[in-house]
């Protein structure tokens, strides 16, 4: 590559992650904005229930009896709950406080972050399979574009352009979370900015779930290496191409090598990080777990099936 070659290379990689983007609004924007509508309007509903729902809850309860059947009232009482569980949030310590809600915004986050780990799944799969299959691939082998910067844009599109997405959208929701239980507290004697805000560490909070995604790219890289060449290879259902080749492999793992080895392998590396019970509580554990020979011999199969990647889209032509 030649300098003029290289100067050209950080805009017309520009385009190409615009390109998916445009192409791809409906998951990496649509998508994480729908979600994020629908929990706010669940999060205002529940706040509003709070404050001007009714003090006292009645439910009927039929039983069977033995001179019929009868219908018990019980009631559960709702007014003060929120200023009790105010208080008793108060009275935690401070690393408490941090501690419970940074549990409440993963927790919030969550139906975001599941939704991503599908997105990234279908969208690799696909990336490479629909350019043959609505044969624009044409059209883009006729422009000054290599094989290897078009599959790089697709990764790249897939692991950091659309998981930016949707952590500004996850960022969105935990400040509208955290405004929203502000101005509810303000009603009671309740120290918001020390007490909540303080506590809150967004900011740590969102450091945290940014390196736990980058750690996951980089330890499930052979998974998503693996879909981005099922893409590029399969010539009809690269879903079925994609299941088919992990199950077989694991079928015969187990039948034929002790201690199940390459299934386990495969299981480990295709589920995110801060997901796993042992990892999610801790980015440095998530860390010191990176240090491993088994990251260098996955880092190479995926390198591999990039590679593999690149040459199929070399050869390719329209299905």
């Amino acid at each position: 590559m030649n300098q003029l070659e290289r100067k050209k290379s950080p805009a017309v990689m520009f385009r190409l992650l615009k390109r998916e983007c445009q192409e791809h609004r409906g998951t990496f924007i649509y998508v994480p904005l729908g979600i994020t509508a629908f929990l706010l309007a669940v999060m205002v509903f529940v706040l509003l229930s709070i404050h001007f729902g009714a003090d006292t809850l009645h439910i009927n309860v039929t039983t069977d009896r033995s001179d019929g059947v009868g219908v018990t009232e019980k009631s559960v009482v709702l007014g003060g709950y929120w200023e009790e569980r105010l208080r008793a949030f108060a009275a935690m310590s401070p690393s408490k406080r941090e501690s419970e809600l940074a549990r409440v915004q993963v927790a919030a986050s969550s139906p975001l972050f599941l939704s991503l780990w599908l997105v990234i799944a279908f969208y690799l799969l696909g990336s490479l399979y629909d350019d043959r299959k609505d044969r624009s691939i044409l059209f883009w082998k006729s422009m000054p574009v290599s094989d290897a910067m078009t599959v790089a844009s697709k990764l790249l599109a897939g692991l950091i352009v659309a998981p930016l997405i949707y952590f500004l959208c996850s960022a969105l929701l935990h400040l509208c979370l955290l405004t929203a239980s502000s101005l509810s507290a303000l009603s009671y004697d309740f120290e918001v900015s020390g007490t909540l805000w303080q506590s809150a560490n967004v900011l740590g909070n969102w450091l945290t779930m940014a390196g736990f995604h980058l750690l996951t790219v980089v330890w499930c890289l052979p998974f998503y290496a693996w879909l981005l060449f099922t893409s590029a290879w399969a010539r009809s259902v690269p879903l079925a191409i994609a299941l088919a080749g992990p199950i077989a492999v694991g079928f015969i793992d187990y039948f034929l090598i002790p201690g199940n080895v390459i299934g386990a392998w495969i299981v480990e590396h295709s589920s995110p990080l801060g997901y796993r019970e042992e990892l999610g509580r801790d980015l440095m554990v998530a860390s010191a777990r990176m240090i491993s020979v088994e990251l260098i011999v996955s880092l190479a199969i995926a390198a591999g099936l990039i590679g593999g990647a690149v040459y199929l889209r070399r050869r390719a032509d329209e299905i």
